[in-house]
């Protein structure tokens, strides 16, 4: 398969065209319950074009083809032509199914197994039969092979030969009465120099000016655009049918433009680099200083003393030479380049936001928009690497300076040390957060595919369910992010499958005939939370134990003392099932033992709730990175563990002859709760002999199943670590996930909570 498309092409047209599938799916899920929302039809509309637009450029007929059929879906439902339905959108989905592998053939340059024909074929006699017969004209059902681009634009001379053939191709919506729908709109676009898809955004920009209105006057022509010349400028008047305010929101949406020329107003959007690659973003006109500083110091980044000794410093410059702020506040030492660029770019954003809203347009001159830059995820890995040696080599100083301090206090270089060490604590927890940040992803990267596959599995269960996703904006760390798509998948299957009840039943119980379940994510005092809730029909604890009984997982006395609590963990064992039946969506006895071993494997935890006949709430607590971790430091003998912070529950110390023995096993009562112990000397074969002290501290930590006690001798501190792993040579070492080098140069052992509670249970 050949498709006319480069190696630097080829990674924009993957991202952007996952996006619209995206904005297919889940506009498609959202237009079965809001069937007559002009907008979400216009932003189908839109990516269906898009899509089909770039695959006509690159040559994928089949992919043109397909897309033109569900463009037509869609003009019919816009214009009132079809009506929506349960059919329609079961349809859509599986069209948009087989434009994603159809997209997936230009990455893997191998063919799919979609039969595009059959599927038109199933859009044309399902349209055939569904579209009222009464209306004047039939849409289209043609799969696209004859004129499946956009019509070409008439030519001035003929719209003024023929006024009575000006048509509105492709209307977004009925034209507003507050418009003047004959008045023409004059607009120029510059596209970056330094992009390396010109042709694919000027197609962008064409598809913009369609959907707007009729298009009078395009330079290039219409047909030097759909031959993927590369394009950097394009100016075009048309006659708009949309808001002025709609047509420049969607282009200014549009990646890599660096200039538009909207009526008279001049918006400039590209942020160059200087010799050295830093932002000259502040170096534009209209990029107003005091917006720069009023950002920092509502950021606290700076004090309102320190930017004036900078303004006043920047007085004693030349005005055609002074220096910009931002590079007079890295030159004194007041902040780092990567701090004042991320400032301009937040502030640029939200000068962005204004003119998006129409609320500064009326300054006029230039506008600026931050630029999002794609990198590869190992870069990003690498960068975070050094971060990571940075961190260690910083706490290592701190030591060192800690001793000079001791053995030299009041010498003047021991001054001048520390001032460097406090600065470069500074600079390096920027770096850090920088870094982080850049990591971070929105959970909405793992939660927007659900929505179609609570729908999906809904159906094939007979149930009537909705899902409520909160909190999608929460940002996570990718590495985490890469590994809980699986935990939740499991979670939500089994709402839906075990969890809401049959309408039938949920009406006998005097419930809404539709379930709910509620996903949603926040972050929780440095650490991330996603739950999982649904209002079904709560977990029956009496079938869960006698499962239990059944696998020889309890006894039956055990299950007859057994709290409910208790009874409840029991959902996490391997091979456990309660269902009556085995379906293909669930009830097998796998998953959940997964979920909490996978959960675990990030250092995090799941907590379960369940009423019956009210619905149960799966908590999932996650630590933000998996990089750079917080942990409390402890020491036996000479031996150093740290333990990670989000386990931690307390700390005591105790009078060694408070710990008790139950059972032959060794326990500490805390406020009435009996708390299981781990000695580390023991686990770990550490000569305890050697102890002096007749006292040792406990740290209580919480897995997903219970609290326990780890016995120490010492607690350190708490330090961020950056993890190492140990590698191939060394291999796996139960409790002990992985290692770190303290700034004093000493290796701790970082602990594995739940791989210590199962060593010390076969110790």
């Amino acid at each position: 398969m050949v498709f006319d498309i480069s190696e630097d092409e080829l990674p924009i047209f993957q991202a952007e065209t996952e996006d619209h599938l995206t904005t297919l799916e889940d506009g498609l899920v959202r237009l079965e319950q809001d069937d007559r929302d002009p907008e979400l039809l216009q932003a189908l509309f839109r990516a269906a074009h898009t899509i089909k637009g770039t695959a006509g450029m690159i040559g994928h007929k089949r992919l043109v083809e397909i897309t033109h059929v569900l463009e037509n879906a869609f003009d019919a439902v816009r214009k009132s032509e079809l009506p929506i339905s349960t059919n329609l959108i079961d349809l859509c989905l599986d069209t948009v199914d087989i434009l994603r592998s159809l997209r997936d053939e230009v990455i893997t340059n191998e063919n799919s197994a979609c039969d595009v024909p059959q599927m038109i074929e199933s859009f044309k006699t399902f349209l055939e039969s569904t579209m009222d017969d009464s209306r004047e004209q039939k849409v289209k059902l043609d799969s696209g092979s004859k004129n499946t681009l956009p019509p070409k634009p008439m030519e001035k001379e003929e719209i003024t030969k023929h006024p009575e053939a000006v048509k509105v191709e492709n209307k977004a919506i009925i034209a507003e009465p507050e418009l003047d729908t004959g008045k023409e709109l004059h607009i120029e676009v510059d596209i970056s120099s330094t992009s390396v898809a010109s042709a694919a955004r000027a197609f962008q920009i064409l598809i913009v000016l369609q959907s707007a209105g009729e298009i009078i006057e395009l330079v290039p022509s219409q047909q030097t655009i759909e031959s993927a010349a590369p394009v950097g400028h394009l100016s075009a008047r048309i006659i708009p049918c949309r808001s002025e305010n709609d047509i420049k929101t969607d282009i200014l949406n549009i990646p890599e433009i660096d200039r538009l020329v909207f009526k008279n107003e001049v918006i400039s959007l590209g942020i160059s680099t200087g010799k050295d690659g830093n932002l000259e973003a502040s170096a534009q006109p209209g990029f107003e200083v005091s917006r720069l500083g009023e950002f920092l110091l509502s950021k606290n980044l700076i004090t309102a003393e320190e930017l004036q000794t900078v303004l006043e410093k920047q007085k004693t410059y030349p005005p055609d030479s002074a220096p910009l702020l931002g590079q007079l506040l890295v030159s004194m030492g007041l902040l780092t380049q990567s701090v004042v660029d991320k400032a301009i770019e937040e502030t640029m954003n939200q000068k962005r936001t204004a003119i998006l809203a129409g609320g500064d347009s009326s300054k006029g001159g230039d506008h600026l928009v931050d630029r999002t830059v794609r990198t590869s995820v190992e870069r990003l890995d690498a960068l975070m690497n050094l971060v990571g040696e940075l961190i260690t080599d910083r706490n290592r100083l701190i030591k060192i300076h800690s001793a000079f301090e001791r053995d030299f206090r009041g010498n003047e270089n021991t001054n001048i040390l520390s001032e460097a060490v406090v600065h470069i604590g500074r600079i390096t927890d920027q770096l850090q957060e920088e870094v982080m940040h850049i990591r971070m992803l929105p959970v909405a990267n793992v939660f927007k595919k659900f929505p179609r596959m609570v729908r999906d599995m809904a159906q094939k269960v007979g149930k009537e369910i909705d899902l409520v996703i909160r909190g999608q904006e929460t940002e996570l760390d990718r590495s985490v992010i890469e590994e809980i798509n699986d935990p939740l998948i499991h979670l939500i299957r089994n709402s839906v499958d075990h969890g809401i009840e049959t309408p039938d039943k949920r009406v006998e119980a005097g419930k809404e005939k539709r379930g709910t379940i509620i996903l949603s994510a926040r972050h929780d005092q440095g650490r991330i939370v996603i739950t999982v809730e649904d209002d079904g029909g709560g977990i029956n604890v009496n079938r869960i134990k006698a499962a239990s009984v059944r696998k020889g997982v309890i006894t039956q006395a055990e299950a007859d003392s057994m709290s409910d609590e208790k009874a409840i963990d029991l959902i996490f064992e391997s091979g456990l099932s309660t269902a009556e039946k085995v379906t293909d969506i669930s009830g097998r006895g796998v998953g959940m033992d997964i979920v909490r071993s996978n959960i675990e494997r990030l250092n995090g935890s799941i907590v379960v709730d369940s009423v019956p006949g009210k619905g149960s709430q799966f908590q999932i607590i996650l630590p933000l990175t998996l990089a750079i971790v917080p942990t409390l430091l402890v020491k036996v003998q000479d031996s150093i563990f740290a333990i990670p912070l989000v386990t931690v529950v307390e700390t005591q110390k105790l009078v060694n002859q408070e710990f008790q023995t139950v059972n032959g096993k060794s326990v500490v009562v805390l406020r009435e709760k009996i708390i299981p112990l781990i000695k580390l000397a023991e686990v770990f074969d550490l000569n305890e002999e050697n102890q002096k002290t007749h006292y040792s501290y406990v740290v209580v930590v919480r897995t997903s199943k219970q609290e326990v006690g780890i016995v120490v001798e010492h607690l350190v501190g708490e330090e961020e670590v950056v993890v190492k792993s140990f590698g191939h040579v060394i291999g796996d070492i139960q409790g002990i996930s992985s290692a770190a080098i303290l700034g004093d140069g000493q290796i701790a052992l970082i602990v594995d909570v739940q791989g210590l509670i199962k060593l010390s249970a076969n110790h």
